[in-house]
């Protein structure tokens, strides 16, 4: 009699008070049954602009991954890309804070968004790097450039969409509640790709920026792969749970 085989059950970790699209679209680029579940941060009025805030929910976090872990998950992913490295300085630290959240989960492993895009990078052989940060405060981007070159990557360019004239310079990312316009996504990424001839990868950093659809188009206008928050965090969670991905889904990180 053959096996029968357990539907894996992904578990998305949400950022507090965020309409997060991520398990919607998870689903979308599978090819093969999943069981999709979610849970959101528990903290009312959550001030996203400070990296100390956002360093100091680990206590949430580990409450939500023992949530899932218990509810039967095969893989968590926290989609809030800071939440993995905020307040840390390298990425080791930040893989040591991603095992506290597997201790909590019973040992369930735990996908987080930052250190996803250094492992589709690593998968890629990609280590020079053109970044777009499209709604990253200095501060952010100070702290996501000490992550990202610690673990051995060159960044030839960081820029925010503000400094490239997309975004007016004294906006506020409330007004576009945290989700950005897929012209302004492209723009900024073939900019930074432009002014880097030698990058090997366009890293988009942000959960706001919803990339997946806007991948194709970003790889044929510059000619290069594109590991962004949420399509490395889809990437890194098929494979935790051995559910294929559907071809080109992910540009060229579906393969890597």
């Amino acid at each position: 009699m053959a096996e029968t085989r357990k539907i894996p059950v992904a578990g998305f970790m949400s950022p507090p008070g965020w309409l997060d699209p991520s398990p919607e679209e998870f689903r979308t680029i599978l090819d093969g049954p999943a069981i999709i579940q979610q849970t959101m941060m528990p903290i009312y009025n959550f001030v996203f602009g400070k990296i100390a805030n956002i360093a100091g929910t680990l206590p949430e976090m580990l409450y939500c991954a023992r949530q899932l872990g218990s509810a039967e998950s095969d893989v968590i992913a926290h989609t809030g890309t800071p939440f993995g490295w905020a307040g840390l300085g390298t990425e080791r630290e930040a893989r040591d804070r991603r095992d506290l959240m597997v201790d909590a989960a019973g040992g369930v492993p735990v996908v987080m968004a930052g250190l996803a895009i250094l492992d589709g990078l690593r998968a890629l052989g990609a280590e020079k790097l053109a970044i777009s940060t499209p709604y990253y405060t200095k501060e952010w981007k100070e702290a996501w450039s000490a992550i990202v070159t610690s673990g051995g990557f060159d960044i030839l360019t960081m820029q925010s969409m503000d400094e490239q004239g997309l975004v007016p310079a004294d906006g506020n990312i409330d007004d576009h509640g945290w989700m950005m316009k897929p012209e302004n996504i492209i723009a900024s990424a073939v900019r930074v790709a432009r002014d880097c001839p030698g990058a090997q990868a366009v890293v988009i950093t942000g959960a706001g920026a919803r990339t997946m659809l806007l991948t194709p188009e970003i790889e044929k206008q510059t000619g290069l792969p594109v590991v962004a928050s949420d399509t490395a965090l889809f990437w890194a969670m098929a494979r935790e749970i051995d559910v294929p991905l559907k071809p080109g889904s992910l540009g060229r990180l579906t393969t890597a």
